[in-house]
């Protein structure tokens, strides 16, 4: 196995991967192959996957295509590659490693924290059953930061993948940028529910919906997702939600949005799966 960077990439090879994927996986591959690491990994002189690495929003992100499944020692080189190469240079706590939705799943084969799961809506949203009692009000605001972080920390207490003291410096990004859309629920003016959106080209990626736990259960994420969307059309509609969140999972799916990747969280260095060694 080899490790070729894009520029250095044989034109004849290139072009044999690019006829074996679609014109859509190209476009794609021409539009970030510009980032600050961009690999193609080789077998016996034929591509057979890349990967890349970007920031988004502070983290660290590695995304995985392959062609087709490959050996369990060609895993562990990539996995040996991306740590002495890659992971190396940054000092993070925690990385984000994701599949593009038309890959191969080899991060089955990694030891990770967490998943993330991503969903895009897939037809406009319909809801129904909005009748809460009149004890809620919801409306497009700026969340105070002290509250908006105090609820987020109320959803995620148990979650060792946040850094509660980054809370603070999301919501001051979200209440001064533009392309942002922030929606609450209070009861007696008690912050008890929260989702926050970010426009971009017509496309809306939703960053947060949180019910406070007390409030859980009635309908009250359902209602936020109709008051952020209910004025707009959108081309896509994106959403990541933990693994084992099942009740989100089926809110989603009920409202229209189908599985599109997964994305894997790792401490520090990529592993194998004990069980997979």
């Amino acid at each position: 196995m080899n490790f070729v960077k894009f520029e250095d990439v044989d034109t004849t090879l290139l072009n044999d991967f690019y006829f074996k994927t679609s014109k859509e996986h190209q476009k794609k591959i021409n539009s970030v192959k510009n980032n600050h690491d961009f690999v193609f990994f080789t077998i016996n002189y034929v591509i057979y996957g890349y990967f890349f690495t970007y920031q988004y929003e502070n983290k660290f992100k590695i995304s995985f295509y392959c062609l087709d499944r490959i050996e369990k020692k060609y895993l562990c080189k990539i996995i040996e590659y991306i740590n002495s190469e890659i992971i190396s240079k940054f000092d993070r706590s925690f990385y984000i490693i994701e599949e593009s939705e038309d890959s191969n799943p080899i991060l089955d084969n990694f030891e990770s924290i967490d998943a993330s799961l991503m969903y895009k809506l897939t037809k406009e949203i319909k809801i129904t059953d909005l009748n809460l009692n009149n004890n809620f009000d919801f409306k497009r605001e700026s969340i105070p930061v002290h509250e908006y972080v105090e609820l987020l920390s109320k959803c995620f207490y148990n979650d060792e993948i946040w850094d509660y003291s980054n809370f603070q410096d999301y919501v001051k990004d979200y209440n001064s940028d533009d392309s942002v859309k922030t929606y609450s629920c209070r009861r007696k003016n008690k912050l008890i529910g929260a989702i926050t959106g970010i426009f971009d080209d017509k496309n809306l990626y939703i960053n947060f919906i949180v019910t406070h736990p007390e409030y859980q259960n009635l309908g009250i994420a359902k209602r936020l997702f109709y008051e952020l969307t209910k004025n707009e059309f959108y081309n896509e509609i994106l959403i990541d939600v933990k693994s084992n969140n099942i009740a989100a999972r089926e809110l989603y799916k009920k409202l229209g949005f189908h599985f599109v990747k997964t994305s894997y969280i790792v401490v520090k260095t990529l592993k194998m799966r004990s069980d997979k060694i």
